[in-house]
């Protein structure tokens, strides 16, 4: 009884350690895709940005 006990006491752990990594791993893809998002909205704003700029620039001068 209390070997059985024990095997699932260590089952219970391994599958609760599993479940953190994966976890840990899911939160790391989510931080990376979020800083490329991050990124390429700062990208594209600054040539967007440029563009209206040099538009008004040759517009008004």
């Amino acid at each position: 009884m209390l070997r059985e006990h024990a095997e699932v006491l260590e089952s219970t752990r391994k599958a609760i350690r599993q479940e953190i990594v994966e976890a840990m791993g899911q939160v790391a893809r989510s931080t990376v895709e979020t800083s490329r998002s991050i990124w390429t909205a700062a990208l594209v704003s600054g040539v967007t940005s440029g563009v209206v700029a040099g538009l008004a620039a040759f517009l008004l001068f």
